[in-house]
């Protein structure tokens, strides 16, 4: 039966490196769940079946979250900040400062700043704690939700993003999507993601409240403080779920979203501009598609092996929401070890070709740089820190095959191949 192990005599033995016209005969290219030993337990004679060779340790598993930011000042009371706290889309403040721009402006003690914190109006629940200078802000009322925290004062203020908005569907087991041997370092591509993003087939049918203006005209417009979104049959969402919405008639609900409540198998709460205080002018509904897991979280880790106890070890390098890795796309990559630093470069053919830079002692998070102030990532900014990109600037397109022009004959059958590399000018 399929479900069956089966054992065979090889003549070979694992090969993953050659290309698979050139792999010998009786040799193999994958052993997962196998290892070549015989009965007495020697590396010799048959295949036999094992459990979970792949991995001598765990991937672990991603939790939902919250997004987080910490604000670190220098205890200087002539300093003038000013932070700006704004909507997903950084469009709309979200808390009422007394400053410019609705800012909560301080001098550079903390205590300044929890007096201004103190006078202020969100339109949601915060959670504000402290230690010593530095100060952590984290969004309570709308679980998940992606705002963001600009510094915005005459003196510059230390803001870090320390936590990743990680919703619902995002949660659960690491399953591993590639991986690349780079001198004894084995990076492992990783992801929680097992769905494509796929379109909903119910149908919006209502988006409310609806309720009068008090600035006429129009007479009636859409209020919050929560968007309420109603379907022609079942959902199926589930509470802290993200979606997407696009080709709606209203611009604003064109965006990434979270499900903040499930009121009914046919009705949703979501977090818009509403919530910040804003209104918006009724539109002709219908034309709105709805996509399920619109993106993918991915992790980098890297794992190795102690000689002397024979133990392996894995160390999460990186994860971002920002990766967008699925299970059904694999990871391709290549590496070099350059004088103080290790890149990866990486395609999985589904998002643009990308690379990934390591430097320093192998750590947890290591390569976001309010951990390890030698590398370069930060959240918000992943998606652009990994693209590969010239001196100029330019992002690196994939390049595909259109047409091969042969003169003085026909095109012999059999399989071709092509390849190019890039080369840096004088």
């Amino acid at each position: 039966m399929a479900d069956q192990p089966v054992r065979f005599t090889p003549l070979g033995n694992l090969d993953k490196d050659s290309e698979y016209k050139l792999i010998g005969k009786g040799n193999y290219t994958d052993a997962l769940d196998v290892i070549k030993q015989d009965d007495e337990g020697q590396v010799s004679g048959t295949i036999q079946p094992t459990k979970r060779n792949k991995h001598a340790f765990s991937l672990g598993s991603v939790q939902a979250q919250n997004k987080k930011y910490r604000v670190t000042v220098d205890g200087d009371a002539t300093k003038n900040h000013a932070l700006i706290f704004l909507s997903s889309d950084n469009q709309h403040p979200i808390v009422n400062g007394t400053g410019v721009n609705n800012s909560i402006e301080f001098n550079g003690t903390v205590s300044d700043f929890l007096n201004s914190w103190n006078t202020q109006q969100p339109y949601a629940a915060f959670q504000v704690t402290t230690t010593g200078n530095t100060i952590e802000i984290e969004l309570t009322q709308y679980s998940y939700y992606n705002w963001n925290l600009i510094d915005a004062g005459q003196d510059s203020v230390q803001v870090d993003c320390i936590q990743e908005a990680i919703p619902t569907n995002l949660a659960g087991s690491l399953k591993d999507i590639g991986s690349y041997d780079l001198l004894g370092d084995l990076f492992i591509f990783s992801t929680t993601q097992s769905e494509e993003p796929s379109e909903l087939e119910a149908q919006i049918i209502n988006v409310g409240p609806i309720n009068n203006n008090p600035s006429p005209p129009p007479n009636f417009v859409l209020t919050g403080p929560i968007t309420e979104i109603t379907f022609d049959s079942p959902h199926g969402l589930q509470q802290g779920e993200q979606i997407r919405i696009q080709d709606s008639q209203a611009p604003w609900l064109n965006t990434i979203l979270i499900v903040n409540e499930v009121t009914s198998s046919l009705s949703i709460n979501v977090v818009t501009g509403t919530s910040w205080g804003q209104t918006y002018p009724l539109f002709n509904i219908g034309d709105e598609v709805v996509i399920k897991n619109p993106l993918g979280l991915g992790e980098i880790g890297v794992s190795q092996k102690d000689n002397q106890t024979e133990q392996w070890s894995y160390i999460r390098l990186l994860r971002s929401v920002e990766f967008n890795f699925v299970q059904s796309k694999d990871i391709r990559c290549d590496g070099r070890q350059k004088i103080s630093s290790k890149h990866i470069y990486f395609t999985d053919f589904y998002n643009s070709i990308r690379s990934f830079r390591y430097k320093g002692d192998f750590q947890e998070d290591g390569a976001l740089s309010f951990i390890n102030s030698e590398n370069i990532y930060s959240y918000g900014n992943i998606n652009l820190e990994v693209q590969l990109s010239d001196v100029s600037g330019s992002i690196y397109n994939t390049l595909s095959l259109s047409s091969v022009n042969i003169s003085g004959g026909q095109l012999l059958a059999g399989n071709y191949y092509f390849f190019y590399s890039l080369k840096k000018l004088n």
